[in-house]
């Protein structure tokens, strides 16, 4: 279907809508069917589009682009059934709503003292992002741990994203 439209490139949020409905019904139709099994796989763009997809359910206002790097790195199909793949996803959605979260609250930091720009959202991942230098794809909860935990001393110390030096350091 995504292939199919020539038209004009799908952005992030219609290729996650559409992933995620062809998963919902391959989930309806065999949900003990393993979702690494090669027709999931071949049915679906990437794996992590079916999290965004239930993230952009969520929220309507998350900047999914800013986050598909790394989720290209860490979230990947599962070997187990759909139907425990599908609440797998809903975490890691909702882990991915809370980094979005943490990086919108940076985001805040940043205006309050004057220094916000219109590419801080993607200078704070970026600066965050612990999958930055590997080469090989990483643990999904591992990696939003890490990134959570990053977003929530920048919070504190927004200026970092700036490079700026922090007094204490």
């Amino acid at each position: 279907m995504m292939s199919l439209n020539v038209e004009q490139n799908l952005n992030i949020r219609e290729r996650a809508t559409i992933a995620l409905s062809i998963y919902r019904d391959m989930l309806a139709e065999a949900p003990r069917r393993s979702e690494d099994h090669g027709e999931v796989v071949d049915s679906l763009e990437t794996a992590h589009l079916v999290t965004l997809g239930l993230a952009y359910e969520r929220s309507g206002r998350l900047a999914g682009g800013a986050f598909e790097a790394i989720l290209k790195k860490c979230d990947g199909f599962l070997d187990v059934p759909l139907e425990q793949a599908y609440q797998v996803r809903q975490g890691r959605a909702s882990k991915l709503l809370e980094a979005a979260a943490k990086v919108k609250a940076v985001e805040e930091a940043l205006k309050a003292r004057g220094a916000w720009h219109s590419m801080a959202r993607y200078q704070i991942i970026s600066y965050a992002n612990p999958t930055k230098r590997a080469r090989k794809p990483g643990d999904f909860d591992r990696t939003f741990d890490k990134m959570i935990a990053t977003l929530e001393k920048l919070e504190e110390t927004p200026q970092k994203v700036l490079g700026e030096r922090v007094a204490d350091e």
